[in-house]
């Protein structure tokens, strides 16, 4: 409803309305109507079109999902006060378009897809809280992945060939959830960055746990992982990161797989509070100097090799037979 939204809110992006720097009241923007104006700020139904997304714009709710593909005339997509979408955001092949603002957005109820946008430099949700399968891929241009408010994803998120994306930030993302209707579905609550081939920093420092898989893969210039508060995943995978060079995740203290291998640079791993993983393997890993994994029991299988450089090293119950 119309109460829920602040008194005024920034456009950055649309000159129609303000410049950049001027603030905009809501009745100011109401004056703009959102479809024929009668329906009192709701879109009942999807947005498809480059019609129905000037239409939409300054819809408060959407009742429906946003799907643009294979357009070529966008090269922006802004809604100013637009705070709920009941369905699906699928972003997709947009050959032109530049940057992605809801200023005010706070959730998402169905899945998010950014796919595929090569021209894409710039994405803002800033008051996003809540979303569920959430997807960035192929972006080749994008820099940047900044959502400040998020702080509980829903099934997944995946982050996977963005050429030029160098940081991913979600400073309050502390809860990533399983769905209860379907728990067997292997992938749901995962987190999966692989492939950004300029990425360097990654911060979650409020992550607790994952109920499926973590993987971090195949990030040429990511040089550090520290996860302070993260305690569990059912699995965790990191391979192939060849500038990484540290692990940290001071808090996890059990896991059911744990594959760390092929980190060409890699020298430390700490995961101090560890004492229980099914099975774990550290493999390939030349310039690993420092391990503290103080196990007390591995369920089935342990596979540590090529560590005979390391000279600080902690296995817990397996030190004897495996520490150099």
């Amino acid at each position: 409803t119309t109460s829920d939204v602040t008194a005024s809110v920034e456009l950055p992006v649309s000159n129609a309305t303000a410049s950049a720097e001027s603030p905009v009241s809501i009745p100011e923007i109401l004056d703009q109507s959102c479809g024929d104006g009668m329906n009192g700020g709701i879109w009942e139904g999807d947005v498809r079109t480059e019609e129905e997304l000037l239409a939409a714009k300054y819809c408060i709710e959407i009742h429906g999902n946003i799907v643009l593909e294979n357009l070529s005339n966008i090269t922006e997509i802004a809604f100013p006060v637009l705070e709920r979408i009941h369905g699906n955001i699928v972003l997709e092949n947009l050959s032109n378009i530049t940057g992605i603002a809801f200023s005010v957005l706070e959730r998402i109820d169905g899945d998010s897809t950014i796919e595929n946008n090569k021209e894409l430099t710039s994405i803002s949700l800033p008051m996003l809280t809540h979303v569920h399968n959430f997807s960035f891929k192929n972006n080749n241009s994008l820099m940047k992945i900044h959502l400040p408010a998020v702080s509980y994803v829903d099934l997944s998120l995946v982050i996977e060939d963005n050429d030029a994306l160098t940081s991913i930030s979600m400073p309050v993302f502390g809860i990533m959830a399983i769905s209860t209707s379907q728990p067997e579905q292997p992938f749901w609550g995962r987190i999966w960055i692989r492939n950004n081939a300029a990425l360097t920093s990654i911060s979650m420092p409020v992550l607790q746990s994952i109920p499926a898989s973590i993987k971090i893969n195949s990030n040429e210039l990511l040089t550090e992982i520290s996860l302070r508060r993260f305690n569990f995943a059912a699995t965790i995978e990191i391979t192939g990161n060849s500038e990484l060079t540290s692990i940290s995740m001071l808090n996890l203290n059990n896991s059911g797989d744990i594959s760390i291998t092929d980190n060409s640079e890699l020298a430390s791993i700490s995961m101090p509070n560890l004492n229980y993983v099914r099975n774990i393997s550290i493999t390939d890993n030349p310039e690993l100097m420092s391990i503290s994994l103080p196990l007390d029991f591995v369920e089935e299988d342990i596979y540590i090799e090529d560590i005979d450089a390391v000279t600080d090293c902690d296995l817990g119950s397996y030190s004897d037979d495996y520490c150099p």
